[in-house]
């Protein structure tokens, strides 16, 4: 037994030499084959390199977030884009204190019908992403009403002066339809554009939106110059420039008209949004996002405009909407009580807890109530605040697909603008004082008419009685006195 395990030991080594030499063999032969022949003189060495230092790993980065407001141009960074603006912005205004004594600019934007449209702008004053305030009147008004003095500020200011001294951009128009075609203001110069009546145009509801498309359309172009930021746009309406919003904001929610001989564009963002109820509407130079308007403030809303049902286009509007809505209005006002009330429940949903309903206990109507009825300013600065100044939301630049032609006619100054605001307000306050004391006159008059006359001719008969009688008696004695000579 010892003898096979021997045998077995020493076999099982040998194989392991033979296979250790044979590998060692190999290798040998590779190594000779390698070498270059005798006769070939070898390379020189070269400098020796560097090892590569070892590349950094990438650092993980986050997806970038889905842009909201707007389309980014060329794919351009914003800052790149920011700095640029700025840049434009120092070369044209180049003193911020000459533009602080600026209170506002007139500027004339030009319509397709060759027409102008008025329009007022009051620029934010130089502060980090401010909002805008757009500013419709109403019927048979102009935007004359947001630059008169409201009773209550010791300033001296207007709504729109108000509402940029809070930190806001506003912006007032005249809208072709709602614009009294009697000019407020006789100093008025001829080349100032007139506004047609409402009673002798057909298209008074598409001139009046056409009105409203044109000032979003300069928005947008003072938008992309950082003077504000259009993605926090609120609207404040009086009387009948509801309707005229609402039929602009609806637009969101209706497939385009179709022309005759021109193909439906696909890229047409009401194509997109056609039919949806969470639209706010007002589509804004990207396709993207239907709506730029945060917030809607109504003061006196009326039943009806034309063809434009307040009540009717409200409800269509806000059902499933997050857009915050307030409404003002006196309840002994006969124009707008009605509508008040009936609109609460509509307002007052679930989706914004923002959105109500004041109703004051008053008969001024629109301009009047804005004016002269105490904490109205208030309280509207409050709802802007909440749903508007303080929303986060950041600034992002916008593609103009339509542009508009503007012109600036003139800057007034802030004193020039509370001289104007005080005339103004001081020629309301006299215009209605007759029109009271009319009534009471012919009320104080009748009973002086009915007592006076009875005694006139009692005291009157028995004084040419006596006066007559009395001339004979003296020519009598002086026919006497040829009968004694």
């Amino acid at each position: 037994m010892r003898t096979r395990r021997n045998q077995r030991s020493s076999g099982l080594a040998c194989g392991l030499v033979a296979t250790l030499t044979a590998v060692f063999c190999l290798a040998n032969t590779g190594a000779e084959a390698q070498q270059p022949p005798a006769g070939i003189p070898k390379a020189e060495a070269g400098p020796q390199l560097k090892p590569l230092s070892r590349p950094r790993a990438k650092p993980k980065s986050r997806p970038a977030k889905r842009a909201r407001g707007g389309l980014g141009i060329g794919g351009a960074p914003v800052a790149e884009i920011r700095k640029e603006v700025e840049n434009q912005n120092a070369q044209e205004r180049p003193n911020l204190e000459h533009r602080r004594e600026t209170q506002y600019y007139k500027v004339a934007i030009a319509r397709a019908d060759n027409s102008f449209m008025a329009l007022n702008y009051y620029p934010a004053l130089p502060g980090e992403n401010p909002s805008v305030i757009l500013l419709i009147h109403e019927k048979d008004r102009t935007s004359r009403d947001f630059a008169d003095k409201i009773e209550e500020s010791k300033d001296g200011y207007g709504l729109a002066a108000a509402l940029q001294a809070d930190g806001f951009a506003v912006v007032s128009i005249d809208v072709a339809g709602l614009t009294d075609p009697r000019r407020r203001d006789a100093a008025a110069k001829n080349d100032v554009p007139k506004a047609k009546p409402a009673a002798t145009d057909g298209r008074v509801v598409e001139q009046a939106v056409n009105d409203i498309r044109l000032t979003y359309q300069f928005l947008v172009d003072r938008h992309n110059r950082l003077e504000f930021n259009l993605g926090k746009l609120a609207i404040l309406t009086l009387g009948e420039g509801a309707d005229v919003v609402l039929e602009w904001l609806s637009e969101a929610t209706e497939l385009p008209p179709l022309v005759p001989g021109r193909p439906v564009q696909p890229s047409d963002p009401r194509l997109k949004n056609a039919g949806a109820k969470v639209a706010v509407g007002a589509f804004d130079s990207a396709t993207s996002r239907p709506s730029d308007v945060s917030a809607l403030i109504m003061i006196s809303p009326v039943a009806a405009w034309q063809n434009v049902k307040t009540v009717d286009r409200l409800k269509t509007l806000l059902e499933g909407s997050p857009l915050n809505v307030m409404a003002v209005g006196g309840t002994t006002d006969k124009e707008s009580s009605d509508v008040i009330k009936q609109i609460k429940p509509i307002i007052e949903r679930g989706s914004s807890r923002l959105s109500k309903v004041e109703s004051i206990e008053t008969g001024l109507h629109g301009a009047r109530l804005l004016r002269f009825e105490p904490g109205v300013l208030e309280r509207l600065t409050r709802f802007l605040e909440q749903t508007v100044e303080f929303q986060k939301n950041e600034w992002e630049p916008r593609y103009n697909l339509t542009p508009v032609a503007y012109r600036v006619m003139d800057a007034v100054s802030k004193t020039t603008a509370q001289a104007e605001a005080r005339k103004a307000s001081d020629a309301e306050k006299v215009a209605p004082k007759p029109k009271a004391e009319e009534p009471a006159k012919p009320k104080t008059d009748a009973p002086k008419a009915k007592t006076e006359p009875a005694p006139e001719p009692k005291a009157d008969a028995p004084k040419p009685a006596p006066d007559k009688p009395a001339e004979p008696k003296a020519e009598a004695p002086k026919a006497e006195q040829p009968k004694s000579d």
